[in-house]
């Protein structure tokens, strides 16, 4: 799951980095075609690795990049400047120096504060997001909290889990992936008590779909993981995936130990 996230992050990361690249370079480019002095076109070319510096590095990237375009752009003024004097261009180069320290700056504690709240966002998030169910964090959590009622008030509940090879999803066209995963989730949550929790995880190359019974047996958790078995192939024969067996299993407590099954879904999860 972290693994999930860190790419997630990433790819919004280059997204929005590959967006902020392009516009800085139709902006330089808009300005060679309409004849702008070509030295103020590599000024505003200077931008583009403030830009990195700042989508990567934060304020510190932001600053020190804002400080090395500042000093790039006085190099390229340098020459005009002992031929002419500083008197002409010091408030152009001063500007412009300005401008590269503010951009990256307020550009870098911008982006440090996007990617803490994304952080946190993360860190208090729930949801699946392939699904629409709890993720395996949640699910956890959920499964503890049972444990712990349980042996509080002496009751039992169960963890079924059903296992669905990734290969299953070959047969259903990439675009539609999302939207079937989605009416996967919203239909396997309705068809359950409101006091069960369900959730996924993907492991490996197999999707895990994991409920949480309360005041379930052993036999109440076998069948209800045959029926849900049962339901899935049909309707997975429905969407036209490809035909693969479902593994099911469930464990009950007090009567087993759940330690096995957490440790596995920790691994998915940390």
């Amino acid at each position: 799951m972290a693994t999930i996230r860190a790419v997630t992050d990433r790819r919004a990361r280059s997204l929005l980095t590959g967006i902020g690249l392009v516009i800085l370079a139709l902006i330089a480019l808009i300005m060679y075609e309409r004849s702008v002095e070509p030295i103020e076109v590599v000024g505003t070319l200077l931008f583009l690795p403030v830009f990195l510096g700042l989508m990567f590095w934060g304020f510190p990237g932001g600053v020190i990049l804002g400080l090395a375009a500042a000093v790039g752009y006085a190099v390229l003024r340098y020459p005009a400047i002992d031929a002419i004097g500083a008197g002409r261009f010091i408030g152009l180069v001063l500007g412009r120096g300005a401008g590269y320290l503010a951009f990256g700056g307020v550009g870098g504690w911008a982006a440090s504060q996007l990617r803490a709240s994304m952080e946190k966002l993360d860190l208090y998030d729930q949801i699946d997001d392939a699904t629409g169910m709890l993720n395996i964090r949640a699910i956890l959590q959920a499964i503890d909290m049972e444990q712990s009622r349980s042996k509080r008030y002496r009751t039992m509940f169960s963890v079924s889990l059903v296992e669905m090879p990734g290969a299953a999803f070959e047969s259903v066209k990439r675009r539609r992936r999302a939207t079937v995963l989605k009416e996967l989730g919203r239909n396997l949550s309705d068809g359950i008590r409101a006091a069960d929790r369900a959730g996924h995880g993907i492991e490996s190359d197999r999707h895990l779909l994991i409920i949480a019974l309360p005041e379930t047996g052993r036999e109440g958790a076998s069948v209800f993981s045959a029926t849900l078995v049962r339901k899935l192939e049909e309707w997975m024969t429905n969407h036209g995936f490809r035909p693969v067996e479902l593994a099911s299993s469930s464990v009950t407590f007090p009567e087993e130990d759940l330690e096995q099954l957490k440790t596995r879904l920790r691994a998915i999860g940390s």
